[in-house]
């Protein structure tokens, strides 16, 4: 068993607290990285966006026709308690970059050169407002040709140009997927949502997060538009993190009006605290069900 204080868990503060929300684990460091891509014989390679160089972990597989583009969740880092133990060290998305293989499926994992700070999403909970505001700020940084207002829009905007960037370096006869888990489920909305320079083939969304959720009779949709891509969602059953659950996952699903397929994970191990992707929240011992269910629908739609 890992070997963390349940007094002060990584997951630190009580259940519920708001610096629960983010923590999962120790950030990544350079040789967790190369150590990473040593246990899963994946590159390393570094990509130029506009607003940042970051560095991204891929594994290819001949003649495979799509390949996933995985976000991490919380900061948008990956997190790990000890790189020396694959995959049971690292926590999700980097603990299922062995699996995809076995699909033949291509794989990339982002880490990014600056952090998203998490907090964003907690400015999320007007949704149809982030959007107006987004698209507005989009405008604004064309016409003014200036760097846009720092905070929220500042973060969600570098990371959607930088996006696009990795988007237009897949190949023409590759299907390209995004991937997200919890907050990063909750930015491939918004990136849906705004002008693009290239749209993914297709949304994938473990857990995703859904602040300001008001229940059943939610009037607010997840998406603000109605984007023509095809979209899966992932849900651990017994996950209780903060504003994911599977009664949001449920109205993502039936509001969303082009190709699209809910599927209801179980079981697994749960540990520390609800945020924390050590436990369900994490689909903790079940990511090769979490991949395979993935992959289905990823195969299945391209074919």
């Amino acid at each position: 068993m890992y070997s963390l204080d349940m007094h002060n868990p990584k997951g630190h503060g009580k259940p519920g607290s708001v610096s629960d929300l983010n923590d999962h684990g120790s950030p990544c460091t350079e040789t967790d990285i190369i150590r990473l891509a040593k246990h899963t014989n994946a590159t390393i390679t570094t990509h130029a966006g506009p607003n940042g160089t970051h560095t991204l972990l891929s594994k290819y597989i001949p003649n495979a026709k799509n390949t996933v583009i995985l976000i991490t969740g919380g900061d948008h880092r990956p997190y790990c308690l000890d790189s020396n133990n694959y995959p049971a060290g690292y926590l999700l998305p980097g603990n299922t970059i062995h699996f995809w293989a076995a699909h033949n499926i291509n794989v990339i994992l982002i880490i990014p050169s600056y952090i998203m700070d998490w907090s964003w999403s907690v400015r999320m909970k007007n949704r149809s407002k982030v959007f107006k505001d987004s698209n507005r700020m989009i405008r604004f940084k064309k016409n003014k040709n200036i760097p846009p207002h720092v905070g929220v829009f500042n973060s969600l905007l570098m990371f959607k140009e930088d996006i696009d960037s990795i988007l237009c370096g897949i190949p023409t006869e590759q299907k390209a997927w995004l991937v997200g888990h919890c907050s990063s489920a909750d930015f491939l909305a918004r990136y849906a949502d705004m002008e693009t320079l290239k749209k993914p083939h297709g949304l994938i969304m473990w857990n995703p997060l859904w602040l300001g959720w008001q229940g059943a009779e939610q009037k607010e949709t997840y998406f603000q538009t109605q984007p023509s891509c095809h979209l899966l969602v992932v849900q651990h059953k017994q996950d209780t993190a903060i504003s994911t659950s599977e009664e949001r996952a449920r109205h993502i699903i039936d509001h969303y009006h082009f190709n699209k397929k809910l599927e209801i994970l179980d079981g697994g191990t749960n540990y520390g605290l609800p945020c924390f992707s050590l436990g369900y929240h994490g689909f903790k011992d079940i990511e090769d069900q979490l991949v395979k269910v993935t992959a289905n629908f990823i195969n299945n739609t391209s074919n």
